[in-house]
């Protein structure tokens, strides 16, 4: 009975034995596993470059446009009501596009514009004339206040102003695939783009997402890239 008692203690002592090397074997493979990951990653960005997605710069139109409510009791089918404020005059004039504000589709233009302020508010009516029937979720319209045509431009994310406020740069991916910072001049900034006035030329692979992560002359590897099928040439001026 004795000699039984001893060996089932040294068969639980056996087992107890055999599970904690078991647990110390899957805890090395884990933290094993866990360099491998850690170190894994940054010898992928050195081998093939730190991820970015960039945008081929083209020439385009970039359209900057002034959004006003419109006179829900004035709205027809082909014509509805604005008004203007005394500031708001040295931006809208006659002729100018009218946009719908979800489609940016050209749905008509602005008529007229009166000279004389109403009386009750101070506002100056204008008229809108709807080339098209229109539906809109709110009495809310886009007019073209500016239209460049022919402009380098690039998103809004690309700027970088951490070098402060006087200096804003761009991060270009060359022909090496090397990445760099360069200094720009900017133009009209609309909603989402702003226009390049010097410091870039067409056929440049702008930085959008990603130039948080890089170093100057750092490799890059171009994960998304806008524009990059398109014959991007540039035309005379």
């Amino acid at each position: 009975m004795k000699a039984n008692n001893i060996l089932r203690v040294g068969l639980y002592i056996g087992l107890i034995a055999v599970f904690a090397v078991a647990a110390q074997i899957k805890k090395s493979s884990i933290m094993e596993a866990r360099q491998q990951v850690s170190v894994s990653i940054p010898n992928q960005v050195a081998e093939f470059g730190q991820p970015v997605d960039v945008e081929v710069l083209k020439r385009s139109q970039l359209v900057d446009v002034h959004r006003v409510s419109l006179d829900s009791s004035s709205i027809k089918n082909d014509s509805a009501t604005t008004y203007f404020s005394q500031k708001e005059l040295s931006l809208v004039r006659a002729g100018q596009k009218v946009l719908h504000p979800h489609t940016e589709k050209v749905i008509g233009e602005l008529k007229s514009i009166s000279s004389s302020p109403d009386i009750a508010t101070a506002l100056y009516p204008a008229k809108i004339k709807f080339t098209e029937s229109i539906e809109l979720d709110n009495p809310v319209v886009d007019i073209v206040v500016t239209n460049l045509k022919n402009t380098l431009s690039v998103p809004v994310e690309a700027l970088n102003r951490a070098a402060g406020n006087d200096t804003v740069e761009v991060w270009v991916v060359g022909e090496d695939q090397k990445a760099n910072p360069r200094k720009v001049s900017l133009g009209l900034h609309t909603a989402h783009r702003v226009e390049i006035k010097q410091g870039l030329s067409v056929g440049d692979k702008v930085v959008v997402n990603g130039y948080k992560y890089l170093n100057p002359n750092q490799k890059a590897r171009v994960r998304n890239c806008e524009n990059c099928n398109d014959n991007v040439q540039e035309v005379a001026q």
